[in-house]
């Protein structure tokens, strides 16, 4: 008799008409996705990136999305306030950040949420070092 708790892997066969995912965000990794969005707005440093983060820590990440998907790599993005870094729950001042992901394929504009404070952050600069 099979252990119902023991989830044996699938075999090559069963995986055959599936694709696997792009990317893979693990709980050692955070707690929980706060979906995201590819960007395409002004900021270069962002663009064609895709950018999500934790609902409960507040960490934002990106992804590159060039054309053929090579770097399924999740890459951390710092976040700083007038030069000096910080966190999205240090901005929002709480440990569970509720953080949420927007963006306006209007204008361009990324904005992250927190449910805690209520506030809407937009962001204005992106660079990489």
């Amino acid at each position: 008799m099979r252990d119902a708790k023991v989830v044996p892997p699938a075999t090559a066969a069963e995986l055959a008409p599936y694709r696997l995912p792009f990317g893979a965000y693990d709980h050692t990794d955070g707690r929980a996705i706060s979906g995201g969005f590819v960007y395409r707005g002004p900021i270069e440093a962002l663009q064609h990136n895709y950018i999500f983060g934790d609902i409960v820590t507040g960490r934002l990440f990106f992804m590159r999305m060039d054309e053929r998907l090579t770097d399924t790599t999740i890459y951390e993005l710092n976040v700083e306030r007038e030069g000096v870094a910080t966190s999205i729950a240090a901005l929002a001042h709480t440990k569970r950040a509720h953080l949420r992901i927007g963006y306006d394929e209007q204008t361009g504009d990324l904005f992250f949420m927190t449910k805690e404070d209520g506030r809407v952050r937009r962001v204005t600069k992106g660079f990489t070092r």
